[in-house]
């Protein structure tokens, strides 16, 4: 379904829908979104949803989520998300992998094995969530496993292997707030050109050329 012109209202699309130079004030669709050029108050997906050069309120999404030069006031995304170019102007809340490329997000707040920031800027603080069900065990995990490891020789193996969320700030990226793990086992592998203005709560901080 391709759908153009000015429709400010609110609508539901079911099944696989493309958008293109629209307005509305709430879109609903319950399938895959392509867009390009809309600006749209409130986005409900539950699919797949990619595009671009748009201007949003708030988004949420249940499936992958991939944006280029695009704007919102907020972003929730239940799966994988990759974001270049992007402005989130408020929270950005993540369940799933996060490829972030020249983007400035207001806040993050992620559960997530890999997040990748390059030459990102977030302005506020990143919470690193524990996943479902750890209740903050990760940690212990991590250093349990290590102590076995290291009786039977394989310690350093065995740390890369627990590892439970890595958080990787290349190029320029610059964290204006703290950064938290709530599982304690948290690695921040950070570049020499990125930075972090608060306080730090995670299990090793690593640096990389």
């Amino acid at each position: 379904m391709l759908l153009s012109a000015h429709l400010s209202c609110a609508q539901t699309f079911n099944g696989k829908t493309k958008l293109e130079k629209q307005e509305f004030d709430s879109v609903m669709v319950n399938g895959s979104l392509d867009f390009k050029e809309v600006k749209i108050t409130t986005l409900k997906v539950n699919g797949e949803t990619e595009g671009k050069d748009s201007t949003f309120g708030s988004v949420n999404v249940n499936g992958e989520f991939e944006a280029k030069d695009c704007s919102a006031d907020t972003l929730t995304v239940n799966g994988a998300t990759d974001i270049k170019g992007c402005t989130i102007k408020g929270a950005a809340t993540l369940n799933g992998r996060l490829e972030s490329k020249g983007t400035t997000i207001g806040s993050l707040s992620i559960s997530s094995e890999k997040m990748v920031l390059d030459d990102c800027v977030i302005e506020g603080d990143i919470l690193v969530r524990a996943k479902q069900g750890t209740m903050g065990a990760a940690g212990w995990m991590t250093r349990a496993s290590n102590w076995i490891g290291s009786w039977f020789g394989g310690g350093d193996k065995v740390d890369e292997e627990a590892r439970a969320e890595i958080l990787q700030l290349r190029g320029t990226t610059g964290v204006r707030g703290s950064i938290t793990c709530e599982s304690g086992a948290g690695i921040i592998e950070k570049g020499s050109q990125a930075t972090i203005s608060g306080k730090v709560s995670v299990s090793r901080l690593m640096w990389t050329l």
